[in-house]
């Protein structure tokens, strides 16, 4: 199981609570709570409940199975099929 950064912003957002009131109520540094958000960093043990008493979650809210939870899908796209007359950069002759 993983912590979820964007579970964690999802709750704030819910609850309304900006990163420095977060911060503030479990006792940590706003750009701690960012840090935690953009998947920089993990909330230590102590931290976990903290965040769940504040914004009313179960601590199995923010863990998540889907270790590609914050994957960049973007170099897994295919490429566009060229269009009408279009090679793509591919020799039509081949």
């Amino acid at each position: 199981m993983k912590f979820s950064g964007k579970r964690l912003q999802d709750a704030m957002q819910e609850r309304g609570m900006t990163e420095r009131e977060l911060g503030r109520a479990i006792g940590r540094a706003y750009q701690t709570v960012n840090a935690w958000k953009l998947g920089d960093t993990t909330p230590n043990a102590d931290d976990i409940p903290k965040l769940a008493t504040a914004l009313d979650k179960s601590l199995s809210f923010f863990y998540t199975d889907d270790d590609n939870s914050c994957h960049d899908h973007s170099a897994d796209a295919q490429p566009a099929p060229a269009a009408a007359g279009e090679t793509n950069g591919e020799d039509p002759a081949t």
